[in-house]
């Protein structure tokens, strides 16, 4: 567990005041997101490509909205059980993202990787 992960938990758990860190007042508040790489978001046609004849945006689906948001119905020790239509699945801990700043920095360090890779 990360300690972004392990502050985000502490400031739940002090807010809704459960006796046990993971209770179920935290469970109802915490929602992890994935990357889905099966949901896929275009941005909408612009109006020069509407003019043109275009049918299908010509860009690349937005990374942003790629990431499935959960809810977290129960945990084991490495990963978080969520819910996902009627069923339980797991979701590694470390393989998720727990706040709109790290979702930033995710999105951030995705659109510059390249520029990034150019400096080392």
């Amino acid at each position: 567990m990360t300690d972004e992960t392990r502050e985000t938990l502490a400031k739940l758990a002090e807010k809704f005041e459960s006796d046990h860190p993971y209770g179920t007042a935290l469970r109802d508040v915490l929602t992890p997101r994935t990357y889905d790489s099966n949901k896929r978001v275009y941005a909408p046609l612009t109006d020069a490509e509407r003019a043109a004849g275009r049918v299908w945006s010509s860009g690349g689906p937005i990374y942003r909205e790629s990431w499935r948001q959960w809810r977290v119905v129960g945990e084991t020790r490495v990963s978080w059980l969520v819910e996902s239509h009627g069923t339980t699945r797991r979701v590694r801990k470390d393989m998720a993202l727990t706040s709109e700043q790290a979702l930033d920095d995710a999105c951030y360090l995705h659109d510059h990787r390249h520029r990034i890779a150019e400096r080392d």
